[in-house]
C-alpha cells in the first residue's frame, strides 16, 4: 500500500511529464497461475472458467481511492 502511495504522489508531482514508474509483466504458458499471481499482487478477483477466461493482454491500472475502493480492468491494450 506504501509503494501505492508513493506512486500515486509521483503521477501527481510529475503531471505530463514522460516518466517510466514500476510495471510487472506476467508471461507463462497457459493455465499455470499467471492471472493467480496479478490476483495476488493487486487483491482483484479476476475472471474465472474452465476454459481460457484471459486470454488477451491486460492492464491493472492501481490507485488510491479516497472514498471507496474500486478496479478499472482494460483488456487488449497494447
Amino acid at each position: 500500500r506504501g509503494l501505492l502511495l508513493a506512486i500515486d504522489k509521483m503521477r501527481e508531482i510529475l503531471h505530463g511529464e514522460k516518466i517510466t514508474l514500476p510495471e510487472i509483466v506476467v508471461v507463462g504458458d497457459q493455465s499455470v497461475g499467471k492471472s493467480s499471481v496479478l490476483e495476488a499482487i493487486s487483491g482483484i478477483q479476476l475472471p474465472r472458467a474452465q476454459n481460457i477466461c484471459t486470454r488477451c493482454p491486460l492492464e491493472l491500472r492501481m490507485k488510491t481511492a479516497q472514498d471507496k475502493e474500486y478496479a478499472t480492468i482494460r483488456s487488449g491494450v497494447s
